[in-house]
């Protein structure tokens, strides 16, 4: 996959919940995984995982990716989190300067990534994508690792577009907030991994 599109945080205006072929959609959503990734998932986190300085909330997690209330509260969520286990950084160049040098890091905690994405410009960083392995994380509608195929359709419908091992179902929100893509990861009709990530145009 690549990264093809960072620039600002805006994004269209569209209705909630607004139909579109997956082929419209595609060039919109960001895959900002770039092969050092492969994870995946729309609705609200309620869960949160460890406990003290370990917990990560995964409806914080959605809130600062998919609908971030100011870049303050993007950052703020950001250094609210604990050590992580591991990070990955790659570097990209800016689309709209391609001398500079942005930064795309993943933090891997337990059971859940967030990928970031820094600008090298500003300084300014803000959460790109979430990716969840474990079944402690799960969403207000019970969106989780572990789920049957059958039960992922009741909670979000028919997917946008379907490959082997792979559900996509692309998300367009009111003005204000982020079209997004969610991923579902599946082997053995079994949920595996599930994969919020950000449009930002």
């Amino acid at each position: 996959m690549h990264l093809d599109h960072i620039r600002n945080r805006s994004a269209p205006s569209f209705a909630l919940g607004t139909p579109m072929p997956a082929a419209a959609v595609r060039p919109l959503i960001v895959s900002l995984v770039l092969g050092l990734l492969a994870g995946g998932a729309p609705d609200q986190g309620v869960a949160a995982a460890g406990t003290g300085r370990d917990a990560i909330s995964l409806d914080r997690a959605l809130a600062a990716t998919l609908r971030p209330s100011s870049p303050r509260a993007a950052e703020a969520f950001l250094r609210s989190l604990p050590e992580p286990r591991s990070v990955r950084r790659r570097l990209l160049p800016n689309l709209q300067n391609p001398s500079r040098k942005d930064t795309l890091r993943t933090l891997q905690f337990e059971g859940i990534a967030i990928t970031t994405y820094r600008v090298s410009a500003t300084g300014a960083r803000f959460p790109v994508a979430v990716s969840v392995t474990s079944e402690r994380f799960r969403t207000a509608k019970g969106l989780r690792v572990g789920l049957g195929l059958g039960e992922v359709k009741a909670i979000l419908g028919n997917p946008s577009a379907q490959a082997s091992g792979t559900w996509r179902y692309q998300v367009l929100r009111p003005m204000g907030t982020a079209p997004y893509e969610l991923r579902v990861y599946f082997a053995h009709g079994r949920v595996t991994r599930l994969r919020w990530t950000a449009y930002l145009d």
